[in-house]
């Protein structure tokens, strides 16, 4: 079954901070309060369900509330994958008004959250797993996964990462319209340039430096590090340049085992 379209959010905000997740997965987050005008393509996010998306404003940083100058719209775009034709605006969303007035006190959060019919025919091994329960067992669990592919990026043995790899990239070549062999591709050229790359060096995380992140409807699972991202990390010390390598896992019900996914 082939994807004919790829879908995004187009993010237009101005003098607030927001956190915006599509499925129980976060997605972008701002925290700095300027404006933004962006667009990041959803589809790896997308289940074969309804899908629920839910943006958390909150005051940028110096404020005490949402500033009466805040707004933030997000639009839903369709492009047909291999095509030249502009995108198709399919849903809107906006917050209201954030003037004060003797009936509308000053907020310090507000939420814009909807639903998106389904929109994409692929549905998903894990939409069907078992939940995840959010202990010091899974915790574990997944803890060796992560140092398990650290060790392999430390040995440069990239191709055994790619192995690992596979659901996740069946799920991307389903979700996108394209080669699993064009995705693989990719990543492992990005991947050879941060093992080689002298400038770079892959950070040691230690377990009482990570928690356990249940997403995904208790369905996928990750690690994060205190600034909220994921623990394997490539650091230029001297730009100040931070690479993530996201993994979120899921309890395959074929075999058990935590693999990779999405």
């Amino acid at each position: 079954m082939s994807q004919n379209f790829m879908y995004s959010f187009q993010i237009k905000c101005s003098d607030c901070n927001f956190q915006l997740s599509i499925n129980d997965r976060p997605l972008y987050e701002l925290n700095r309060g300027s404006n933004v005008n962006t667009e990041l393509p959803i589809n790896t996010f997308l289940l074969s369900a309804k899908n629920k998306f839910c943006c958390t404003i909150t005051p940028p940083q110096g404020f005490n509330s949402i500033p009466e100058t805040a707004k933030l719209s997000l639009n839903l775009l369709q492009n047909t994958i291999n095509s030249n034709q502009p995108s198709n605006q399919i849903a809107s969303f906006e917050t209201g008004s954030y003037k004060v007035d003797p009936d509308n006190p000053p907020k310090i959060k507000d939420t814009l959250s909807g639903g998106i019919n389904s929109i994409v025919d692929y549905k998903s091994i894990f939409e069907s797993a078992n939940d995840i329960t959010n202990s010091e067992t899974v915790k574990f669990e997944i803890y060796n996964k992560y140092v398990t592919i650290w060790k392999l990026f430390k040995d440069k043995k990239i191709d055994d990462i790619l192995a690992l790899f596979n659901q996740k990239n069946i799920e991307t070549a389903n979700l996108t319209g394209t080669k699993v062999s064009e995705i693989v591709e990719e990543i492992k050229k990005d991947y050879e340039y941060y093992v080689n790359d002298s400038s770079l060096e892959l950070w040691e995380f230690a377990p009482d430096k990570v928690s356990l992140k249940i997403y995904g409807y208790n369905k996928l699972a990750c690690l994060e590090v205190a600034n909220g991202n994921q623990p394997i990390c490539f650091l230029n010390r001297k730009d100040r340049i931070a690479i993530y390598i996201p993994l979120f896992f899921f309890k395959n019900p074929r075999t058990n085992e935590f693999e990779i996914i999405r």
